[in-house]
């Protein structure tokens, strides 16, 4: 997903704003494969950790799409995505409850 984002905002405009979307990409990207990486490998050691990990690795890797799709929509339909993003938070909140 990262590597699709970094090569079509090579042949996309680079405004100010693009430039932030592709680094929170990059980052939510990350901070998602660590942690469910890290949710796999705690999985018979500490199941209750594990259970966190990915579910902040699920919430990080949803929020880094959003982001991509973000990134190439125009700036009037932005907010979409904003919406997106608030239903996500409620649904991470849902299930730490849980």
């Amino acid at each position: 997903q990262t590597s699709a984002t970094v090569i079509v905002f090579h042949f996309t405009e680079k405004s100010c704003a693009n430039k932030v979307f592709l680094v929170c990409v990059v980052v939510g990207n990350l901070v998602g494969y660590l942690c469910s990486i890290a949710a796999v490998l705690l999985t018979h050691r500490n199941p209750r950790i594990a259970g966190v990990f990915g579910r902040i690795g699920s919430a990080a890797a949803a929020t880094g799409f959003l982001l991509t799709i973000a990134m190439f929509l125009p700036s009037y339909l932005v907010w979409i995505v904003g919406i997106a993003c608030g239903a996500l938070f409620f649904v991470v909140t849902l299930a730490f409850k849980s």
